[in-house]
């Protein structure tokens, strides 16, 4: 069930970017914005914030943010749990690690929030991407 909601928001994300949409493309290859995406991407389970990631951009905070809404059309901390929650869905389906521990990975202090957010993303428990296992 993870991998076909997987599959539908890329699909989504190509659809809206050959609509005219945002560009993912145009995102990374702009200076402040690729900058941030590219020191998230290296870290995503550090504790990022719209001004840490500005930090990265060079960039204040409401500069940023604008920046990367217009780019992605959604907010820079919108995309950053979208990604951990996408990252952590890989996780659980080709690793053996226990939930937690990939919840710790991708940047969730504890179970019960990163649980409460992958239900929230996905519709079925941190579990449910290994099948049930329940790790």
């Amino acid at each position: 069930m993870v991998d076909r909601l997987l599959e539908l928001v890329c699909a989504e994300a190509v659809l809206h970017q050959a609509a005219g949409g945002a560009s993912w493309v145009r995102a990374v290859k702009d200076r402040g914005v690729g900058a941030a995406l590219g020191a998230f991407h290296r870290a995503p389970g550090e504790g990022w914030t719209v001004a840490r990631l500005a930090r990265h951009a060079g960039l204040s905070p409401s500069r940023f943010a604008a920046r990367f809404r217009q780019l992605l059309a959604e907010s820079p901390m919108s995309y950053v749990a979208t990604w951990r929650l996408a990252s952590a869905a890989r996780l659980l389906r080709d690793t053996d690690a226990r939930v937690e521990e990939v919840g710790r990975s991708v940047g969730y202090d504890s179970l019960p929030a990163f649980s409460r957010a992958f239900r929230r993303q996905w519709g079925v428990p941190p579990s449910a991407a290994r099948g049930g296992a329940g790790r």
